[in-house]
């Protein structure tokens, strides 16, 4: 395999891992920095394509299957894909909803609306229409219900930045005061109801203990004073009023609970929510850091990636942030610090992404910090586990031939 075909591979092999990971912008990145290197190879094309479809880009989709058919005819997967949007049923979903992303027309949102929800019932796969769907009913200042659009189109590409901004977006708008406080107000509700209830279950034992008083007092009054049975009758009527009296307030008491009940989950979902957006603003994060790395912005973008790494809970972004951590340091020419993240990606993530890159990048760092031996050892892993790497060059060989 040829150098070009090599990096080709990579790219493409990234790319497989992104959509995986439901990220889908970044693997179209990956697969056109593969294309650009290898732009006959059908398969890639084929992939391109449905991460294009997945977008709604059916013109751009249908453009790379009719190319990799062209390339090959037989055996070849793109022939079932064409078939996703050239049939006459989806030819006409297609050309609605190009209408309705092209129209300025502000009289038919409803209509809009409920086509995008037919769409997303026939075509769960597709992003675009769970975007659009949130814009409709931004537009409409329904903000919740835009949130949950934005959130599952979210879940299908977590790459697509501008879909993390209108999530941010919705949730200011949701609770303007922040997220923090509106927990402390449903905690200290949830709090006053339990005290609340307490009280009415105090009051509620009073009453018990006072109709099993009253009960033992009639017993004893009638067999001490002989008693008439209407006497009597009419001191067990005042103990059932007792009696309904403490009904009442067990009932209320029930209905208390229950509304304490609604108030936990109504805490619980804030908290999931609250977690969402934190994994979207780690995920802004890392892409604002990855934007200062090309810039070659090192000392921003080294801020970032060490609060992603020492603060998120997304291990794939920590994953990266050891990676890109390792590649700052060596630039800013620190070396122990770079041979220390290196190593921690090489011993954590065998074979994701950047192994090979992070072996290759070790074994040299050590070899021109004189460590020849270590050197050795870290490049004949490379060797040894990814014998297909782009990476396995001149340099290596050189330095494995030293004495």
């Amino acid at each position: 395999m040829d150098n070009k075909s090599s990096k080709s591979n990579l790219h493409y092999h990234k790319s497989l891992e992104y959509v995986k990971e439901s990220n889908i912008s970044c693997a179209i990145i990956q697969l056109k920095l593969s294309l650009n290197l290898n732009p006959r190879d059908p398969e890639i094309l084929n992939i391109t394509g449905f991460c294009y479809y997945l977008r709604c880009q059916f013109a751009l989709a249908e453009k790379l299957w009719s190319k990799s058919i062209s390339i090959k005819e037989e055996d070849n997967e793109a022939h079932k894909y064409l078939e996703l949007i050239r049939d006459e049923e989806s030819e006409i979903v297609i050309e609605r909803y190009n209408q309705i992303i092209n129209s300025d027309n502000q009289q038919d949102k409803l209509q809009q609306i409920k086509f995008m929800k037919e769409i997303i019932y026939n075509y769960e796969e597709l992003i675009a229409p769970y975007i659009v769907l949130g814009l409709l009913y931004m537009d409409e200042k329904d903000y919740r219900e835009a949130l949950i659009y934005f959130t599952k189109a979210f879940d299908k590409d977590k790459g697509d930045s501008n879909i993390q901004k209108y999530i941010l977006a919705c949730e200011k708008e949701v609770s303007n005061q922040g997220r923090h406080i509106i927990k402390k107000i449903m905690t200290a509700s949830f709090v006053g109801l339990v005290l609340l209830i307490s009280l009415l279950v105090g009051q509620n034992y009073f009453f018990e203990q006072k109709a099993e008083v009253h009960q033992q007092v009639i017993a004893e009054y009638s067999k001490e004073n002989n008693t008439s049975e209407t006497e009597i009758g009419n001191l067990y009527r005042k103990i059932a009023l007792l009696e309904e009296e403490n009904g009442e307030q067990k009932l209320i008491i029930s209905e208390l609970e229950s509304t304490s009940a609604h108030k936990s989950v109504q805490i619980n979902e804030l908290e999931n929510e609250s977690n969402f957006i934190v994994s979207i603003a780690d995920q802004i994060l890392f892409n604002s850091a990855i934007e200062y790395y090309a810039a070659k912005d090192y000392q921003q973008a080294l801020i970032i990636f060490k609060n992603v790494y020492n603060n998120s809970d997304k291990e794939y972004l920590k994953r990266e942030s050891v990676f890109f951590l390792a590649r700052i340091y060596k630039k800013l020419n620190k070396y122990e610090q770079a041979k220390d993240k290196f190593y921690e990606y090489i011993e954590k993530y065998p074979d994701t992404n950047y192994y090979d890159d992070s072996l290759y990048n070790l074994g040299l760092l050590l070899s021109n910090k004189g460590e020849i031996q270590e050197s050795k050892r870290i490049l004949n892993m490379l060797i040894d586990n990814v014998n297909d790497s782009q990476f396995i060059n001149s340099n290596v060989k050189n330095i494995l031939n030293q004495g």
